[in-house]
């Protein structure tokens, strides 16, 4: 990683040795393209990601890269049980997706057990999230007169 944080960089230029030296301008506008790739946010947001993915990996015992599918299934879950959003576990997803293909790994995510299992978390049937029952209990002391809100307002809840 560069002092900008920009892995992309370091794998454009990581065999800048054995190319010739007329293709090292070319070479460095190559490395600008690649860290224009992703918005300075976007990289942030996947290192930040990927770093509490590594995390719980490591308190599991198990490798983050190159991670299982099982590994990246179960990892939604439990983000899923601790309430976390379905967008910031979609984002993870990305993140670790990312991480995967800049490290030169087959991305985990494009397995059909991850695939399902974020579907499964994205299913509006799915019984109810601790995150959910906490908005709804939010929502309920703020309605007048401590009415239960309709379900009109359930639907528009974030999801």
């Amino acid at each position: 990683m560069t002092s900008d944080n920009s892995p992309s960089r370091t794998l454009v230029i990581a065999d800048a040795g054995a190319v010739p030296a007329s293709l090292q301008p070319e070479l460095e506008e190559a490395a600008g393209y690649a860290r224009a790739e992703k918005a300075a946010a976007t990289r942030r947001a996947y290192r930040s990601d990927f770093g509490l993915f590594r995390t719980w990996c490591k308190t599991k015992g198990v490798p983050a890269l190159p991670a299982e599918p099982s590994t990246v299934a179960a990892y939604q879950a439990s983000e899923a049980d601790r309430g976390t959003r379905p967008s910031t576990i979609s984002r993870r997803l990305a993140a670790i997706r990312y991480a995967h293909k800049l490290a030169g790994f087959e991305p985990p995510t494009d397995s059909d057990a991850v695939r399902a299992t974020l579907r499964g978390i994205l299913h509006p049937r799915r019984k109810p999230t601790k995150l959910l029952a906490r908005i709804v209990r939010s929502h309920r002391n703020r309605s007048p007169h401590g009415k239960r809100p309709s379900v009109c307002h359930l639907e528009s809840l974030p999801r």
